[in-house]
């Protein structure tokens, strides 16, 4: 039952990671915005995506630990800055920046892109990615898989108790197939990740 419920679970976990999309040419469609020079310490970023997105500057990670009694709770936050939507130019500090995408269609996550930014102005093309989480079908075979290994659990209890509260050899091989169709439903319908793709090139002054 324990391997059963362990091979579950390491099936509903998994996530397929999508290769990602072609990388665009390092070619703006159009002109950028001209913000003029920068303030000390920052430089200019220049930002296309191939659908409007809105980015954002990961600026760093907390965390937070609880503890209560015998059990201890841990959280990992993360702190982000609005920087601009697609196209874009902005004023941003000098060095390397992790960058977090979303869709303006829709809000879905649309990648994750680490960009370095030093004293020459900066364009940075990038091709969104995408998450299919599949929730109901996820859902559903969480759902079975819970009622099917349930039901073996008390199916196993009552033959090796020997009452008749279940009839147990059958309901072993309902339960059993219960939780296998709970599985492949999982397995098919795993979560897909796929991260953008993007160009970085330094803009000749002019």
């Amino acid at each position: 039952m324990t391997k059963l419920a362990v091979l579950f679970a390491l099936v509903g976990c998994a996530t397929h990671e999508l290769p990602p999309p072609q990388v665009p040419p390092p070619v703006l469609s159009a002109p950028p915005t001209e913000l003029g020079e920068p303030p000390t310490g920052q430089g200019t970023l220049v930002l296309e995506t191939d659908e409007p997105a809105v980015v954002e500057d990961v600026l760093g990670t907390t965390t937070t630990v609880a503890t209560t009694g015998g059990a201890t709770a841990v959280g990992v936050g993360v702190s982000k800055a609005l920087l601009c939507t697609t196209p874009c130019t902005a004023h941003i500090a000098q060095g390397q920046h992790q960058l977090v995408l979303s869709r303006v269609s829709d809000g879905e996550w649309g990648g994750t892109a680490r960009v370095d930014v030093g004293t020459h102005p900066v364009a940075y093309r990038y091709a969104l990615g995408r998450a299919h989480t599949h929730v109901l079908p996820q859902y559903a075979g969480m759902l079975l898989g819970a009622l099917g290994a349930t039901g073996f659990m008390l199916a196993g209890i009552s033959v090796a108790t020997g009452d008749h509260l279940f009839d147990g050899p059958r309901d072993l091989i309902g339960s059993a197939m219960l939780t296998g169709v709970g599985a492949v439903l999982m397995y098919m319908y795993q979560p897909e990740i796929q991260n953008g793709a993007g160009t970085r090139w330094e803009l000749t002054p002019r």
